[in-house]
């Protein structure tokens, strides 16, 4: 079982849209954390229906051996995993811990921590507000939430995990009681999965969570979206790893792409283990095969634009001189065409969207192109008589 309370908890959270990954995949990456001797791997795809969209619907005897085999295999390399289960965009809180939602969601977690998860993660992020109809006896959706949690854990006799739907302080902004009565009802043995101020967050200190940990000293692990762009899935980040130090239990949920992952995740290492330096940057993208001609386009795939910051590369004062301009995109011809290897493969868009959008800056994409390469709204828009 993971100690979430007296250990600290690193590792990899699947827990984006878009990509789901196989259970070859996901033992490539358990390998990748063993390596790094990070403990945890965090078992939530939103593309997994039966995580989320069918919750209530029990998995097949296939799918549970194959998950059986990868908890196995986990404990192998010291891996945890932890198992989401995701029952907030319907579930019924009228009767707990009696009704039939709460038993569906017993039972499945009871399958799940038999097949071998370590822990289980109630998750209730990314839904919309009940109305107030909608918590049964609750006076509210914080207290709704926090006495589910208190439930499942209860019934199911094991610590538990929750990633409650206010879990940045940006979404706190906009249910300014969650946080609060949710804390105030919680139990406080229950961990909780935190963002931190935002969702993508700039860099960490503690007292982003005070929300939550005014009333009780939770144990909260980071959820860290650094490099995730499922909300942008024409971006790619894959900057440092920095700006976490303040924090010891903290999770990576990356891209999906699973050469990618497996070099952000040294990113991540390499930043825990002390201060990245850009020589360590670069080693690191050597060490993965990422050929020189990369430094420089490397500022257009950095980080993602924090809150409030308006920065654009694209814009005039950044658009390259005639020389440099060259440079770029000879660089790019390079990454395009002649670099070969499972990450060039991953990154072929990104590289491809990078020189469109440098001819477009620099009004060197003529209009048939526009039309070819572009969709239909934007490619009107830039269309536009000046």
């Amino acid at each position: 079982m993971l100690d979430f309370h007296t250990k600290t908890v690193t590792g990899y959270i699947e827990g984006y849209y878009g990509k789901l990954l196989n259970w070859e995949q996901r033992k490539f990456l358990i390998d990748q954390l063993a390596s790094h001797q990070f403990n945890s791997y965090f078992y939530a795809p939103k593309e997994d229906a039966y995580h989320r969209q069918y919750w209530r619907t029990p998995y097949s005897n296939e799918w549970r051996q194959a998950f059986a085999d990868l908890t196995t295999y986990a404990q192998t390399r010291a891996v945890h995993i932890i198992a989401g289960i995701a029952p907030g965009l319907d579930f019924n809180y009228a009767h707990i811990p009696n009704g039939e939602d709460f038993n569906a969601l017993l039972e499945k977690s009871r399958q799940l921590t038999s097949d071998g998860a370590s822990v289980i993660a109630l998750m209730l992020d990314d839904i919309n507000e009940y109305d107030d109809a909608g918590y049964g006896c609750f006076n509210s959706e914080g207290e709704a939430h926090a006495q589910l949690a208190n439930a499942l854990q209860e019934t199911l006799g094991q610590n538990i995990l929750v990633v409650p739907r206010a879990y940045a302080q940006e979404i706190e902004q906009e249910s300014p009681h969650y946080a609060e009565e949710f804390s105030k009802h919680c139990n406080a043995s229950i961990g909780l999965f935190l963002c931190g101020k935002n969702i993508v967050v700039e860099s960490l200190a503690h007292d982003q969570f005070q929300g939550f940990t005014q009333t009780h000293s939770f144990s909260v692990i980071v959820w860290d979206n650094l490099y995730a762009n499922d909300y942008c899935p024409r971006r790619l980040f894959v900057g440092p790893w920095q700006g976490r130090d303040a924090c010891q239990s903290i999770m990576l949920n990356p891209t999906g792409m699973l050469a990618t992952d497996a070099l952000l995740l040294d990113l991540m290492a390499d930043g825990m283990h002390s201060l990245p330096s850009e020589q360590s940057y670069w080693q690191l993208m050597e060490k993965h095969g990422v050929p020189n001609e990369f430094r420089l386009l490397a500022k257009y795939f950095m980080h993602p634009p924090f809150v409030f910051d308006t920065e654009n590369v694209y814009t005039s004062e950044h658009k390259a001189t005639v020389d440099n301009l060259q440079a770029q995109l000879d660089a790019l011809e390079h990454l395009l065409w002649r670099w070969k290897s499972p990450l060039a493969i991953e990154w072929y868009p990104y590289l491809f969207g990078l020189k469109h959008d440098l001819q477009l800056a620099n009004g060197l994409l003529p209009k048939d192109r526009i039309l070819k390469t572009q969709l239909a709204p934007l490619a009107a828009e830039l269309l536009k008589p000046q």
